[in-house]
């Protein structure tokens, strides 16, 4: 049954949610366990050996208890959120299309009935099934490069849903250009972004943008509750 997949599929994604939140808190746990026996430690440094490495030019390195407070309060600010921030993109994304994935397998006159098909593709599939599972991946694959408004679009073609509301799909969109800032341009503020994030734009052309705290928890928040009104609404369809 269709109701049977999405309900393992939300039951996994939630699981994901919850371990990247898990993970940030226990990030921020330890970095501050970490600050407070600072004050206790000697001033013996701390050595970060890259032996196996000097063919590209690294060394040992060695760094001294009294500048970790500084260090850690950037990584935590430069690589928890951030990396957190790129895992719960990437966890919405996977979400949406494997519910898609799921329902044109199950139902495959959910397909894109104008697309053309050569003869070679039809008459290299061993049976009906390959040719379905190729013409559903040909067909999400190409769906990956379209925007958020045109995935939901989709999904709303399939199956009879109310949400996302276009505000929350707006913020959403903000949040994936946040995203692909980070992955694909060194977090530096593009024509790009700005396009993607539209009114909703953070940061000028030329900025570093930032991920706070804040701005973490209030995407993971956002992007959890569309998951699940998300694959409430499709269960209840079925």
């Amino acid at each position: 049954m269709v109701c049977d997949l999405i309900k393992d599929l939300i039951e996994r994604t939630i699981d994901e949610f919850k371990a990247v939140y898990k993970f940030r808190e226990l990030t921020l746990f330890a970095f501050y366990i970490i600050r407070e026996k600072l004050t206790k430690l000697k001033e013996s440094p701390i050595t970060f050996n890259y032996s196996e490495h000097t063919n590209i030019g690294l060394s040992t390195e060695k760094i001294s208890p009294g500048s970790l407070p500084n260090i850690l309060e950037s990584y935590e600010k430069h690589y928890a959120n951030e990396l957190c921030l790129q895992y719960i993109v990437s966890i919405f994304e996977n979400f949406v299309f494997d519910l898609m994935k799921d329902i044109m397998i199950k139902y495959p006159k959910q397909l894109n009935e104008q697309k053309e098909i050569k003869v070679g593709i039809i008459t290299n599939q061993n049976s009906m099934d390959e040719l379905i599972y190729l013409l559903i991946d040909q067909e999400l694959s190409a769906l990956k490069y379209k925007n958020l408004k045109d995935w939901i679009d989709r999904l709303k073609k399939m199956v009879s849903i109310t949400g996302p509301s276009t505000d929350e799909v707006k913020k959403i969109s903000e949040i994936k250009a946040t995203r692909d800032l980070l992955v694909h341009n060194k977090g530096i503020v593009d024509e790009t972004y700005i396009k993607k994030a539209g009114k909703l734009a953070r940061y000028k052309k030329g900025e570093r943008i930032e991920v706070s705290y804040d701005y973490f928890l209030s995407s993971w928040g956002l992007l959890l509750n569309v998951t699940h009104k998300i694959a409430t609404e499709v269960i209840q369809t079925f």
